[in-house]
């Protein structure tokens, strides 16, 4: 997993997990924080549903670990990322010429 970017943690938690819900056999859940929001989606991005050692892999978000902190700090950086768009596509947009009524 390093190999998308720097991890913050790493954890096993089957056993929190089957507790609550029934996990198949054979079967590690690990909670994977990494450093920067753009890694852990370009890993879920790469990896999901991707064969591994005879079975598949299944990536999905949990946002029930995620802190208030580190979500605001996440919906920070969705809104920059919106408005670096929109601006980049009001740029690239050609400016369309005004029609002018003529008269006759």
């Amino acid at each position: 997993m390093q190999c998308f970017g720097k991890l913050r943690s790493c954890t096993c938690v089957t056993t929190e997990l089957a507790g609550k819900m029934e996990l198949e056999a054979f079967t590690d859940v690990f909670a994977v924080q990494f450093d920067r929001l753009e890694q852990a989606r370009r890993a879920k991005r790469q990896l999901d549903a991707k064969q591994f050692y005879g079975g598949i892999l299944h990536i999905s978000y949990a946002p029930e670990r995620e802190t208030f902190q580190e979500l605001r700090e996440k919906f920070l950086q969705r809104r920059k990322e919106i408005d670096y768009r929109l601006q980049h596509n009001k740029m690239e947009q050609p400016t369309s010429k005004r029609k002018t009524k003529t008269t006759e």
